[in-house]
């Protein structure tokens, strides 16, 4: 770890501590206030697309590497990890309904397992998953709500939730320069006014948020924008590891006006968690049938359980494959 990881680390934990700001606190660190350990909490996050906002911030902070020193007796190294945590994130749209549904959890060697639930997934005849939120008003009413739905769905109760603004994602984005994603045909579709061309390319601003609403036009629908969440969150862990300071910085203040966590939840210890991310793996839940009619995803209740069991823990799927990254690396 360098002197500038180590510095953005003191900062964000002092932050918590002082409740002031965070560029003010780093440039006191900078002066040679002296630093302090903290014991790291480790919590389990979401994996999905929209949980890139906050999987951003805490992939390893890699600062001025070309200028690295050698190790020094100031290196932090987190303590082991001693339990698994869960937590469920939802990404919310100006409708005050989660685009975005991820369950994930943290192994106790560091890695996320996250599994992600379609929007239109039937809980009841005429009701989809996505529906809870707003019925019980939103905010932490109905991210409890959902929290409750899902634990029916699948069987796990998340220890935790987190909701993340879509909205903001342009923001999200910017602050650390693009992610590089991959379509296999160029897009243009007006409602999310998406407009991309084929192949690899940089996406930021309003076309990251572009890229992840779209679902009209998808041969998929909605099930082409899970994996497009997926794609995204993969390009932004890569781009995270060549992030610099000023990025990681940048980016830790957009999310503290954009992540809502549970109140047993501090955003500072999520973020404090994730730095020891060791891998990722992304998954989807099955499905048996699809309601025209309805618009809804027709699931076995059991099949889910049984998958979301054996993904979580790294199992090998019983009832039906992980959803993978395409061997061309790109989406539609």
């Amino acid at each position: 770890m360098t002197n500038d990881e180590l510095l953005i680390r003191q900062a964000i934990a002092a932050e918590a501590e002082q409740a002031v700001d965070s560029g003010t606190v780093l440039a006191n660190l900078r002066q040679g206030a002296k630093p302090r350990r903290r014991r790291v909490w480790i919590v389990a996050v979401a994996g999905g697309a929209v949980a890139a906002g906050i999987a951003a911030v805490v992939i390893p902070l890699t600062a001025a590497r070309e200028a690295a020193p050698p190790a020094t007796s100031e290196t932090v190294t987190p303590p082991p990890v001693s339990t698994e945590k869960s937590l469920l994130l939802l990404g919310i749209d100006g409708f005050d309904h989660p685009d975005a549904i991820v369950l994930a959890r943290f192994g106790t060697d560091g890695s996320i397992r996250a599994v992600s639930l379609p929007r239109d997934t039937g809980i009841s005849p005429g009701s989809k998953l996505n529906s809870a939120y707003a019925k019980a008003g939103g905010g932490d009413a109905g991210a409890r709500a959902t929290v409750a739905e899902v634990e029916k769905l699948t069987g796990v109760r998340a220890d935790h939730y987190a909701t993340v603004d879509m909205a903001q994602f342009p923001a999200l984005s910017s602050a650390i320069g693009g992610v590089e994603v991959c379509l296999r045909t160029a897009v243009k579709e007006r409602y999310s006014a998406a407009d991309f061309r084929a192949g690899k390319q940089i996406l930021s601003g309003a076309q990251a948020l572009a890229f992840l609403r779209q679902r009209h036009g998808l041969p998929n629908g909605d099930l082409d924008r899970i994996a497009r969440h997926q794609a995204f969150l993969r390009g932004l862990i890569t781009k995270l590891s060549d992030s610099d300071l000023q990025q990681l910085t940048a980016l830790f203040e957009v999310l503290k006006q954009t992540v809502h966590t549970d109140p047993q939840l501090p955003l500072i210890d999520l973020v404090r968690a994730l730095t020891s991310t060791s891998s990722v793996a992304l998954g989807t839940i099955p499905w048996t049938s699809v309601d025209g009619y309805q618009g809804m995803l027709v699931v076995d209740p059991s099949q889910v359980r049984q998958f979301t069991a054996d993904y979580l823990t790294g199992k090998p799927a019983t009832t039906a494959p992980p959803a993978s990254a395409p061997s061309d690396g790109c989406v539609n």
